[in-house]
């Protein structure tokens, strides 16, 4: 697509205020279509009746005589073809010699991009073949051991239950859970708190919990098999045993607990509201 310019006064100019606006509105739609067909501002004699089609133009061979009058377009010469130039089209309209070389130099901008792109896709899978040669078991060697030190390492076994330790035993993950949710609860049922999600940052980070985060921890140790829900109800003294009892499943053992946690958001709702 193409774009023709108008000065933001062309209507005042003396050329424009002599033509009937008829008139005006067919050099305008001539000047567009010269711009869109790339003829330097070359109307076409045989052109003429369907440019002023275009425009609603009833009688456009004289609006065009009308048009030279006032000097906005110039009759072609005897060694030109026959026809209309637009007046000084190519003062204020870009030639298709300048359209085509800024359509070339888009052409090799986007070519020389699409180059860079691919020469860095394949310098990266290049990088990954020769990591692939290099290390083939795809593990990284501690910094300093050589070669010969790594193939007299044998590898280390998985631990089948480090990640069920990790789910259920606690740790530093778990512990900040659990001390975060006490925190909610905490603030929720203490007057004058307006940020429980500050709380809990203070809390999580370790600032002012008097030993929270050291409690919870024990607690976490005592019964690493507890719900999340159980032990915050145990930590808050909710009404809720102490720890499971033997004959209790593990279905009956979460249920309790979120009732007990239930029922501490009712009384921390209801003295809310109070």
């Amino acid at each position: 697509m193409t774009w023709i310019k108008l000065d933001d006064d062309f209507y005042l100019h003396p050329k424009v205020q002599a033509c009937e606006p008829t008139d005006v509105y067919l050099w305008v739609v001539a000047t567009a279509w010269s711009a869109a067909r790339s003829t330097d501002g070359a109307i076409p004699a045989h052109m003429v009746p369907v440019i002023g089609a275009l425009a609603r133009c009833p009688s456009p061979e004289q609006a065009f005589e009308r048009l030279h009058a006032a000097g906005l377009v110039d009759l072609n010469g005897p060694d030109e073809a026959p026809g209309w130039t637009i007046h000084d089209f190519l003062n204020h309209q870009q030639s298709k010699a300048q359209r085509d070389e800024a359509k070339a130099k888009d052409r090799d901008r986007k070519a020389t991009a699409r180059a860079a792109r691919e020469a860095k896709a394949a310098a990266a899978s290049e990088g990954v073949r020769a990591e692939s040669e290099r290390n083939p078991s795809g593990v990284r060697s501690r910094e300093g051991e050589g070669e010969g030190d790594r193939e007299n390492t044998p590898p280390t076994p998985p631990n089948p239950d480090s990640r069920s330790e990790r789910s259920r035993g606690g740790g530093d993950v778990r512990t900040r859970r659990v001390v975060s949710l006490i925190a909610w609860h905490t603030a929720k049922a203490t007057p004058n708190v307006r940020s429980v999600g500050g709380l809990q940052a203070k809390i999580v980070a370790g600032a002012d919990d008097d030993g929270l985060t050291e409690q919870v921890a024990k607690l976490i140790a005592q019964h690493p098999d507890a719900d999340d829900d159980w032990l915050v109800a145990a930590h808050l003294r909710l009404p809720l045993p102490r720890a499971p009892r033997p004959e209790q499943t593990e279905a009956e053992i979460r249920a309790a607990a979120r009732a007990a946690m239930a029922a501490n958001r009712a009384a921390i709702n209801e003295r809310s509201a109070q």
